[in-house]
């Protein structure tokens, strides 16, 4: 049994997984059927109200063929996409109704790591039609171990994983919304949009519904990778070169680069670290034999690697 554990250890050890976007479709580039009604979100593969009618905006449709749903120009007013030809858009705050929300997610494409530390990013853009400019704050990201559904919305807990204590109030630029956080279970699904009752939410030049587009999600280990839009590190970036051994290892770990490396950071599956210090040479050995059987991570020059 103990040999079994260090070797499911050892295996994360000597893999490598680079920065990448774990949420699939991020920019709601990849759809099945041009919107044609309002609240069509699930057009985008993967995306899903989770509460209310969320837009679903894209270049094939236009002022002439369906609802006004197209991009730039659309109903609700002219916005560029951050990339690509489509984007989103909420009701996150109604000043005339109380505790009116919109929200939408989907599932990622892997489980959240609990201890591990994620970056999280998505643009908004306040729209520019009279009745919907109402600015708010509190715009933000919610992780989940379940999934929402347009009838069974998320509560308002007055708290999110990531969100913005600013009021936005642009509406010609995209602002992004961005920050870390340490995962606490193993979240499967995101929610966008106000998690916060009105009490608690700011607004200005507030006449009637606060409307926002959303584009280009991110959730990453790194990032760097959310900065590059979510489209991962170009390959030619980060390509190191090195073998651990043994497998399994019960005393001893050994890493041997053929590229420079220049700190190691062991920790377990909880992100607490076991072990740090710096790479001396092609060649470094590390002593194991007091370290509990478990699952363990081991982050060359703060990156992780695993098999």
């Amino acid at each position: 049994m103990k040999r079994y554990l260090i070797l499911i250890a050892c295996l994360i050890f000597c893999g490598e997984m680079k920065g990448q976007n774990l949420v699939p479709n991020p920019s709601f580039e990849i759809y099945d059927t041009c919107p044609t009604l309002a609240g069509q979100i699930f057009r985008a593969i993967g995306w899903n109200n989770y509460g209310g009618d969320a837009e679903y905006f894209n270049s094939c449709d236009n002022l002439t063929i369906y609802a006004g749903l197209g991009v730039p120009v659309n109903n609700l007013g002219n916005q560029i996409p951050v990339q690509g030809n489509a984007y989103v858009g909420i009701v996150p705050y109604a000043s005339n109704q109380a505790e009116t929300r919109e929200f939408f997610g989907r599932q990622l494409s892997q489980s959240l790591i609990i201890g591990q530390n994620y970056f999280v990013s998505f643009y908004i853009s306040l729209a520019d039609t009279f009745s919907l400019d109402c600015a708010i704050n509190k715009m933000g990201m919610k992780f989940s171990t379940i999934p929402y559904s347009i009838n069974t919305p998320p509560p308002l807990t007055n708290s999110a994983h990531v969100y913005t204590n600013s009021i936005i109030t642009d509406k010609i630029n995209w602002t992004k919304i961005s920050g870390w956080f340490m995962a606490d279970s193993t979240y499967d699904y995101i929610i966008i949009g106000n998690f916060f009752d009105d009490a608690h939410t700011d607004t200005a030049n507030c006449a009637a519904l606060s409307y926002y587009y959303v584009d280009m999600v991110c959730v990453s280990t790194d990032s760097l990778t959310c900065a590059n839009n979510g489209e991962g590190i170009p390959e030619s970036k980060y390509n190191p070169q090195f073998n651990i051994f043994p497998n399994p290892a019960t005393n001893q770990l050994t890493i041997k680069n053929t590229k420079p490396i220049n700190t190691y950071i062991l920790s377990n599956a909880f992100g607490q670290i076991i072990k740090e210090g710096k790479m001396t040479g092609d060649e470094t050995t590390l002593s194991v034999s007091g370290v509990p059987t478990g699952i363990y991570i081991l982050a060359l020059d703060g990156r992780s690697f695993y098999k």
